[in-house]
């Protein structure tokens, strides 16, 4: 019987703490992660698994392993991304459609 109020009272805490902590989440005091802290092939911002793992052999960004697994802190991969967009050429943002297509020996 006392195995039976001991239970009790362990599971009347942990509802009690429960319902506290989805009250404060639903107050807005504590904010549920963006994003995982680590990135790996099945879920990474790159969105690619083969496109994560060849940078990441190539030394792109800071990666290591995590049993079989290849895994990168998030920002670190983002900031990889981040500098890798290039802006558009000019003839592709003119819009001269003609003048690459001769510059390419296409007409």
């Amino acid at each position: 019987m006392t195995a039976d109020i001991i239970l009790d009272t362990l599971a009347d805490a942990l509802a009690d703490r429960v319902a506290d902590r989805v009250a404060e989440r639903l107050a807005g005091r504590v904010a549920p992660a963006a994003h995982p802290e680590m990135a790996a092939a099945k879920h990474n911002p790159m969105g690619n698994g083969r496109s994560f793992l060849d940078a990441a052999r190539e030394g792109k960004f800071p990666s290591g392993r995590r049993g079989r697994e290849v895994v990168a802190l998030w920002q670190d991969v983002e900031s990889y991304q981040r500098a890798r967009v290039r802006p558009r050429s000019s003839a592709a943002s003119d819009g001269s459609r003609e003048t690459a297509l001769r510059r390419h020996g296409a007409l």
